[in-house]
């Protein structure tokens, strides 16, 4: 059966863009509330290039100028002359960062008209990424000091699935700038997609920075939660967002953290007022995060396309959910897969919808094989996978995706449950119907004893579709218990499900 994205927790890992996409947001300016140009970095560089004026030495600058926000010093925008005066010595990122501090470079912000899902498989498997990686790689051999080529190398990495290239390139960025804020969100992030939080953990734990820095402060309480603890950084985060220091915007992650941690442990008036807090002018992460929470609990009403917002792709995509709406759903989620191609949720939830609420395999299928590009071995992708194509005609191949998975190694028991009932699915569909019987009630019973009913309802109207398409003997008796299945407005998935199984039933009887 299809597993959904996991819905049940959220943290607010940071998002993981281009460095130009990630500027044009605005997550690196200055923090503080009265505005004003943080200094951050910028020393050290300015004593480089009044030294030396070379291309490195001013790209340093640029850089820090850039990362800083506010008004440039006079300094840094003649580095920025200097870098576009010698453009056959200079990067396209170099020249991009130059054009930013002299107040010509424009981020819109906006999704390529012309690349859709459906290319990403030809796009990556073309030499466009390779070929940036190539460029890359030239550049840091003659600027060896800038942390940022690094940092987009581990990025472009991470969309190929090429698990070492990335991380090695994300700690050479985090050697060279092992303070600067977009490095670490990037190594926080790049740690989280591979199922490593616990090493940005300890970086960001021994910190100075993080407990001062309400944007790093937000990714430590947002790894805590993805290893099932608590930060010990909760009270100083509380007081951050009381000083009244630093702008709503650079708090609002953190606020959307803190206010999920208050609703995790019940406690609601206090949830509700940092949420609200939260999107007062939010990001698109915590935008997302704030979505996510009422998803658990309507404390207040919120739309997100009342927002203006850049990238707002996966609020709207939640909200498109709870709200039912199918088709929606599916286009946000493409575009937020599209705007991070190497990251799994978007896919989950979209070949999910797609799978389950539309009936349509062969998107689902699509949406899947994009984003095993980047995920070869993830086997909830696997899973939805092999539950299109078989359903969609094609139980060989699927059997051939399941192979590639030994289920009793895959350490999250409800993509078990999925897994053996997908397997049943299959078993049903190349005509071992023993085998495939065993496989959907081991499924059903295991989603019992996970104590999740939503699961043992899926399983169960998966299982019963297949014994009604062979015309079981026993369909009566199944189909009495079906009559007694209630799927909950939380339950869509299971409620579709039941709606097809009676009427499959219903046209067997004619």
């Amino acid at each position: 059966m299809a597993q959904i994205l996991n819905l049940r927790n959220r943290v607010t890992i940071p998002n993981f863009r281009k460095f130009s996409d990630t500027v044009s947001l605005g997550e690196l300016g200055t923090t503080n509330r009265t505005g004003g140009s943080s200094i951050l970095g910028i020393p050290d560089s300015l004593l480089r290039w009044t030294d030396n004026k070379s291309i490195g030495s001013a790209a340093d600058l640029v850089s820090a100028a850039v990362v800083a926000g506010g008004m440039a010093p006079d300094e840094a925008r003649n580095a920025a002359e200097f870098l576009l005066r010698h453009p056959r010595v200079t990067t396209p990122l170099q020249r991009d960062l130059a054009e930013r501090v002299l107040g010509g470079g424009q981020a819109n912000g906006t999704e390529p008209s012309t690349l859709k899902l459906s290319d990403f498989q030809g796009l990556v498997n073309q030499q466009g990424i390779r070929k940036r990686i190539h460029q890359l790689r030239v550049a840091a051999c003659r600027f060896p000091s800038d942390a940022l080529i690094y940092v987009e190398l581990a990025r472009l990495y991470s969309i190929l699935g090429q698990r070492s290239q990335a991380e090695k390139s994300i700690r050479l960025a985090l050697a060279i700038a092992p303070e600067n804020r977009f490095v670490l969100r990037s190594f926080a992030r790049i740690c989280a997609h591979y199922d490593e939080p616990e090493r940005a953990l300890n970086l960001f734990r021994n910190l100075p920075l993080t407990t001062t820095d309400p944007w790093l402060l937000s990714t430590e309480i947002a790894l805590s939660s993805t290893l099932g603890h608590h930060s010990r950084n909760i009270k100083t985060a509380k007081r951050l967002l009381e000083s009244g220091q630093h702008s709503d915007f650079s708090t609002a992650e953190l606020a959307s953290a803190l206010g999920s941690i208050e609703l995790l442990d019940g406690n609601r008036r206090r949830s509700r007022d940092l949420l609200r807090r939260a999107i007062q002018d939010p990001n698109d992460n915590a935008l997302a995060q704030v979505e996510w929470a009422l998803g658990k609990d309507p404390l207040f009403y919120c739309d997100p396309s009342e927002f203006d917002l850049k990238k707002n792709h996966e609020a709207l995509a939640l909200n498109s959910f709870n709200e039912n709406r199918w088709m929606d759903s599916v286009t946000h989620a493409e575009n937020w897969f599209l705007d991070m191609p190497f990251a799994r949720r978007p896919a989950m939830l979209g070949s999910y919808v797609l799978a389950v609420m539309l009936d349509n395999h062969d998107a689902a299928e699509t949406f899947c094989r994009a984003a095993l590009e980047s995920n070869p071995n993830d086997s909830q992708l696997i899973n939805n996978l092999a539950y299109s194509l078989a359903l969609n005609g094609k139980a060989s191949e699927a059997q051939g995706w399941l192979d590639r998975i030994n289920v009793d190694q895959v350490e999250d028991q409800a993509a078990q449950v999925c897994l053996k009932a997908t397997a049943g699915l299959v078993s049903f569909r190349t005509g071992q119907l023993l085998l495939g019987r065993f496989q959907y009630l081991e499924a059903i019973e295991e989603a019992r004893e996970l104590q999740n009913a939503t699961y043992a309802k899926v399983a169960f109207l998966n299982y019963v579709r297949e014994e009604i398409r062979v015309a079981s003997p026993d369909i009566e008796a199944l189909m009495s218990r079906v009559a007694k299945i209630k799927a909950t407005p939380k339950e869509p998935g299971a409620a579709i499900l039941l709606e097809r199984v009676n009427q499959l039933y219903a046209k067997t009887r004619h």
